[in-house]
């Protein structure tokens, strides 16, 4: 069937030409005694009488009724026309991604044969070296789509290219194993020409001492230059050495110096330079502490009243005993370099009456802890503030000062700590 404006070529059942837009009108035959196109419900516009049109229909109203009629028929020919090129776009893109889905797959097909033909042949370690070469496609991002299957003739080609790719990489991974086979033979048969040298070497160097009458330290000399000699052999065929200078002698290091202490008088000692360590209260502890008779809370003897800056007030360990192995713990907000520490030890408060310092107990000897660098310091028996030195500073976040021996007192057997200064820099 054929357009009667246009001529273009038309489908069965066609109702517009897809070319021009023109609607078809569908053939009849004059079975009912009509010719086609007189039926006035396809034709609004046609009378019966040729020469005058219906009554009341007006000169103009068949051209009208026939212009209305056209327009409406290029719309919708149109509208078919933008159909049928998104149906075409549609299909387009369907294809494609049909094809890109197919070409995956068999990429993903040849990878896989490519994989099981390598663990056929060299084990699972170069499989995993290709695996790592080609990352396997994401299955997140594949779309849920299953190709139709192809003509014979198109896997018939696909195979053939897929059995050339797997040929090829398979030739390239022999050639390599072949290359790794060839160099350990020849590091192989290296070590033993030097081993056979190095044995010949030794063995006339034994001859020889033996026929001198040498003494047995210049045959073990030799034998550990034979050890020597095949360790750098061992070394030069597993390509372990490339440029490394030989070292005749090695050079002994010496240990540094341990760090000592000096005890001196503190008006003695230079702290110039240096800051005192701040020390807060809620970061002092202490094994003991002395409670006044009756309760007497007006008095702290706690750890804090030797770090508090008061000589007047001191930390009292409340041990039964002279206090051997009490201890007072003073904790840094950071890291200090700790150059000096100074001490007022036994109880400096004043009295007109009492001689408290020689009524109790006075440390004579200190376990110093930085951190875990111990120092033992031994002090006199002076009523004066001592400053203990370091010859090098001293890395720590914290001080713990542990009472070894004392100077029993004449009344009391209460060990007594009135004031410890920590002096440094932060680190």
């Amino acid at each position: 069937m054929f357009c009667s404006k246009c001529g273009n070529k038309l489908r069965d059942g066609a109702a517009f030409c897809p070319k021009c837009g023109a609607k078809v009108l569908p053939k009849r035959r004059a079975e009912d005694g009509k010719m086609p196109g007189t039926d006035p419900e396809q034709n609004p516009g046609w009378s019966e009488s040729r020469e005058m049109p219906e009554p009341g229909a007006g000169a103009g109203a068949p051209a009208a009724g026939r212009r209305e009629d056209s327009e409406e028929t290029l719309q919708r020919a149109e509208a078919w026309r933008q159909e049928e090129l998104r149906r075409q776009q549609t299909a387009a893109q369907e294809e494609e991604l049909r094809r890109q889905q197919t070409a995956a797959m068999e990429e993903e097909a040849v990878r896989r044969q490519l994989a099981a033909d390598v663990d056929r042949v060299s084990g699972p370690d170069l499989s995993d070296w290709l695996d790592s070469e080609e990352a396997e496609p994401d299955a997140e991002e594949a779309p849920d789509y299953v190709p139709e299957p192809e003509p014979a003739a198109k896997r018939s080609r696909a195979g053939r290219q897929q059995n050339r790719g797997g040929k090829k990489k398979g030739k390239t991974i022999l050639i390599v194993l072949g290359a790794v086979i060839l160099l350990e033979a020849a590091a192989g048969g290296l070590y033993l020409l030097n081993s056979g040298k190095q044995k010949e070497q030794a063995e006339t160097a034994e001859a020889a001492a033996q026929e001198t009458g040498a003494p047995e330290e210049i045959q073990a000399a030799g034998q550990e230059g034979m050890a020597d000699q095949e360790s750098a052999a061992l070394q030069e065929s597993a390509g372990l050495q490339e440029s490394a200078p030989q070292q005749t002698q090695a050079e002994s290091s010496e240990p540094a110096a341990p760090v000592t202490c000096t005890v001196m008088q503190a008006a003695q000692a230079d702290l110039s330079g240096l800051m005192k360590v701040p020390v807060a209260r809620d970061h002092v502890t202490q094994s003991s502490y002395l409670i006044q008779n009756g309760g007497d809370t007006s008095i702290d003897n706690s750890g804090w009243s030797a770090f508090d800056g008061q000589i007047e007030t001191s930390w009292q360990e409340g041990n039964v005993t002279d206090g051997i192995g009490e201890y007072v713990t003073a904790a840094f907000d950071r890291p200090y370099q700790i150059q000096a520490i100074t001490f007022c030890l036994g109880n400096h408060r004043v009295s007109e009456t009492t001689d408290w310092y020689r009524e109790n107990n006075r440390p004579r000897t200190l376990l110093l802890n930085l951190d875990g660098q111990e120092f033992t310091v031994d002090f006199p028996d002076e009523k004066t503030e001592f400053a203990v030195v370091f010859s090098e500073p001293v890395t720590a976040s914290s001080l713990r000062t542990t009472i070894s021996a004392v100077y029993a007192g004449t009344k009391y057997t209460d060990t007594i700590i009135s004031e410890i200064g920590i002096y440094g820099n932060a680190q």
